[in-house]
Formats: structure tokens, sequence, C-alpha cells
């Protein structure tokens, strides 16, 4: 009658049993919260994208204009100026295009961070063979990496998207100045 089913389960095995349902629960909190980001992220790029079309729009139907082509050394400061406004605009455009294009970087690994969701059957363990503790501590793991990967992908992309505006709020001063300029001649 001392078989290991009729042993009540060691007091440190329970504990770490819900230690760990503790653990996976915050993990899956954190995953969700770092998708929410990634959403969030995507909709301000997405918003960029058509707000710097629409810019590029707008420009192109100006650049017909009269008023732009100035008498003097101010229409070559104009021009440099503008010009100096397309390259920053273009700057701001090639970094918000380039995050579209979900290049991997170096220790990425996956192309997406839920890849690391998926059961690492590189550790040679069979999901239906291990104890319900291993298969916790397992997906407890998988869990902490992929939110710690899509953590670090969601930084990466947020720091791009602030960088693609800053170079719009250059591209827009210097347009700013140009006109300011077309108006001072005009």
């Amino acid at each position: 009658m001392n078989s290991n089913h009729d042993t009540p389960p060691r007091k440190e095995q329970a504990g770490s049993s819900e230690a760990l349902e503790v653990v996976l629960s915050h993990a899956r909190l954190q995953w969700e919260a770092e998708v929410e980001n990634a959403r969030r992220l995507s909709t301000r790029s997405t918003s960029l994208v058509t707000l710097l079309v629409a810019l590029l729009g707008l420009g192109l139907m100006k650049l017909g204009t009269p008023g732009l082509l100035w008498p003097g050394g101010l229409r070559t400061i104009g021009q440099l100026l503008l010009l100096a406004s397309l390259a920053a605009f273009m700057g701001a455009l090639g970094v918000l295009l380039a995050i579209g294009s979900f290049r991997m970087r170096p220790g990425d690994g996956w192309p997406m961070a839920s890849f690391l969701l998926r059961w690492p059957l590189e550790t040679g363990l069979d999901p239906l063979a291990v104890t319900p503790e291993l298969a916790r501590r397992v997906v407890v793991e998988a869990t902490l990496r992929a939110v710690g990967n899509l953590r670090e992908r969601n930084t990466r992309r947020k720091e791009e998207i602030d960088r693609a505006q800053l170079w719009l709020l250059v591209s827009g001063a210097l347009a700013a100045v140009s006109l300011v300029t077309a108006s001072l001649v005009g």
C-alpha cells in the first residue's frame, strides 16, 4: 500500500507547483501586454506612413507652384532648404518602410516571437510523456522567453518609429523655413 500514487505530494512540490502556476499566469499577462504594445506600435506606424504619403502628395502638387521659383540668392537657399526637407522626409519614410520589412536581426532566431511558444523539441522531451510539473516548467520557460523576445522587438520598433517621427519633424521644420523664405521674396 505504499505505492507512489498513495503518497501525498511533499510540501515543496505543492508549493513549487503553485508558484509555477503564478509565474505562468504572470507570463501570460506579460505576453498579452506585449501583444497589445505591438498592436499599438503597428497602428502608430501605419498612421505615420499614411501621413507621410499624404504629405508627399501635397508636396508634389506644390512643386509646380511659381512661388517656389525665387529670384537671386534666396532661390538657392530656398531650394537647398526644400532639398534638405525632402531628404529628411525620405529618411522618415525609409525608417518606417524598413519596419514593415520584418527584417531579422542577429539573435532574433525566429521571424516572430510567438514561435518561441512552441514545445521545445530540442530538449528531447515528449510533451505527452512528461509529468505535469515538468510540462508547466517547460511552458513557463517558453512563455518567458517569448515575452522577452517580443518585448525586445517592441522596444526596437518603438525606437525606429520615434526616429521616423524625428525625421518628419526635421522635414517639417525645414519646409516651414523654406516657405517663410518664399513668402519674404514674394
